[in-house]
């Protein structure tokens, strides 16, 4: 995903997809009010609905994850 981040510096890139992940406890995922919640975290498994790839690198830190996950991006990135 870092790859991805370092190919398209300009662009918003939005992940959608589900990963199993090994330490769900590690991982921080913030609800806000009247806002859309584009990850949710459900036992072992992570879904991302459109989630931002910056987001995405902060949460799964050091986590050993696998799935398959959809990117869209959007370039260049809306102000």
């Amino acid at each position: 995903m870092s790859e991805l981040a370092a190919t398209q510096p300009n662009a918003l890139i939005l992940l959608s997809g589900s990963l199993a992940v090994d330490l769900p406890k590690n991982i921080q995922v913030p609800v806000v009010a009247n806002q859309f919640q584009t990850a949710k975290l459900a036992d072992k498994t992570i879904t991302l609905t459109f989630h931002p790839l910056e987001s995405t690198l902060q949460q799964l830190a050091e986590q050993y994850v696998t799935g398959t996950l959809t990117a869209k991006l959007i370039a260049p990135r809306p102000q």
